[in-house]
């Protein structure tokens, strides 16, 4: 990526964060308070779907990137992980992809 690219790219990132505060603050606390994988899956199937209801669908993969980002912030490897599945596949993962998916970097929740 260009120096220009990442300038824009980090412009827009900056952006969307003001914009969508509320949403990312909302989405960002019900996806930590999941505690199962299932829960996991709803939640973010959930957050996403209120922001496309609310916001459409041109800023959802930095919406992902920066919800992602404020995961891992809070120490939430694991949603952080699954909403980059997300992002990269375009829909979230299932309970038993994330299952794969956190078996193979020593994650775990409750079944």
């Amino acid at each position: 990526m260009s120096r220009m690219q990442r300038s824009h790219r980090a412009s827009e990132l900056a952006q969307c964060d003001a914009r969508y505060e509320l949403d990312l603050a909302r989405g960002a606390s019900h996806l930590a308070s999941t505690l199962s994988y299932a829960t996991l899956e709803s939640a973010i199937a959930e957050t996403v779907g209120e922001f496309l209801n609310l916001h459409g669908g041109e800023h959802l993969p930095v919406f992902l990137e920066l919800l992602a980002r404020r995961l891992s912030e809070r120490k939430k490897p694991e949603a952080a992980s699954a909403l980059r599945f997300h992002m990269n596949c375009g829909r979230p993962p299932t309970a038993d992809e994330l299952r794969t998916l956190w078996a193979s970097v020593g994650a775990a929740m409750s079944a």
